[in-house]
C-alpha cells in the first residue's frame, strides 16, 4: 500500500511497469514510489529485483512501458526532447562502477569542465576562469585535492573515482541524485567514507537522494525511508526504524535475517556504520 505521508514529493513514480524485449516477465511491475525534498530515500532488494531499472526510470535514462513520472508535481514527457533534457539536469545519477562511469581518455579536470561547459551551470561557463573556479570548488566539496585535476581515472583509487563521479553529478546543481549501488564496488574500508560524503552533501546542501542498494546495513545507516523490491514489485515501504524493528513482509524479514551473511567482514563495517547510533 502506498505511503500517503509524503507531502508534495519532489519525485513520484506512479504505477511504473518496464518490459525488456525478449524477457518473459516485466523487470518492474506497477511500482509506485515518492521521494520527499531533502530526504535520502532507500530502494532495496536483491540482485535482479528491478531496483536499478526503477532508478534508471527515475533518472530519465529509461522510458517505462507504462506509468507516469512526476517531478515537482508535473508529469515528465519521456518523448519530448527539451523536457527530458531539463529532467536529466534536475536528476543526476551516480553509478555503481566509478571506473566505467568516467571517460578514461579525459583527465579529472577535463571531465568536470566538460559538464560545466555543456550545461552552462549558474555562471557564464564559456569563461574558462569561472569554470576552473567552479571545478576546484566541486573537488573541494567531495574531499579531493585540486592536484588531482591532471590525473586520469586509472591513476585514482576506487574511492577517489567515486568522489569524482559525485562531483560530476553535483556540477549541474541537480535537485535529485539517484545513487545506484554507489559503494558496492568499493573496499569495505572506503565504503563508510563515501556513505558519509553522501550524508554530508545531504546535510549541507539539502540534496535529495534516491539511494539504490542491496545492503540493508547501508540502507539503515543512510535513509529515512525505504522501499523494498522483490521480483519487480514494491512489497513494503516505510520509515527505516520501523522496517528494521518490525518488518511486515516475509521478504523484508528474510533480507534482515540475512544481513550478517551478506559479505565477509560485514560485522566490522557495521560497527563503523553504527558507532554513532
Amino acid at each position: 500500500m502506498q505511503d500517503r505521508s509524503v507531502a508534495e514529493p519532489l519525485l513520484a513514480l506512479e504505477d511504473i511497469t518496464v518490459h525488456y524485449e525478449g524477457k518473459n516477465r516485466p523487470a518492474v511491475q506497477h511500482a509506485s514510489i515518492q521521494i520527499a525534498p531533502g530526504e535520502i530515500t532507500g530502494l532495496v532488494g536483491e540482485s535482479g529485483s528491478g531496483k536499478t531499472t526503477l532508478g534508471l526510470v527515475a533518472a530519465g535514462m529509461l522510458r517505462p512501458t507504462t506509468g507516469r513520472v512526476l517531478f515537482a508535481g508535473r508529469p515528465v514527457d519521456m518523448q519530448e526532447r527539451a523536457g527530458m533534457r531539463q529532467h536529466r539536469r534536475n536528476v543526476q545519477m551516480v553509478f555503481q562502477d566509478p571506473a566505467g562511469a568516467l571517460n578514461p581518455r579525459m583527465t579529472i579536470g577535463e571531465t568536470l569542465e566538460e559538464v560545466l561547459y555543456v550545461h552552462r551551470v549558474a555562471l557564464d561557463m564559456r569563461d574558462r576562469a569561472q569554470r576552473l573556479a567552479r571545478r576546484d570548488a566541486l573537488l573541494d566539496a567531495v574531499g579531493l585535492s585540486s592536484h588531482l585535476i591532471s590525473r586520469y581515472p586509472h591513476a585514482l583509487s576506487g574511492g577517489q573515482r567515486q568522489r569524482v563521479g559525485i562531483a560530476r553529478a553535483l556540477a549541474v546543481n541537480p535537485r535529485l541524485l539517484v545513487a545506484d549501488e554507489p559503494v558496492s564496488a568499493l573496499d569495505v574500508s572506503v565504503q563508510v567514507q563515501i556513505l558519509n560524503l553522501f550524508k554530508k552533501v545531504n546535510a549541507e546542501l539539502g540534496q535529495t537522494c534516491l539511494f539504490v542498494a542491496h545492503d540493508l546495513a547501508v540502507v539503515r545507516y543512510m535513509c529515512a525511508r525505504a522501499y523494498v523490491m522483490e521480483d519487480g514489485i514494491i512489497v513494503e515501504e516505510g520509515y527505516c526504524h520501523k522496517l528494521f524493528s518490525n518488518p511486515g513482509h516475509p521478504y523484508t524479514q528474510q533480507l534482515i535475517q540475512a544481513v550478517p551473511d551478506v559479505k565477509k567482514g560485514l560485522e566490522q563495517r557495521k560497527m563503523s556504520l553504527f558507532e554513532s547510533d
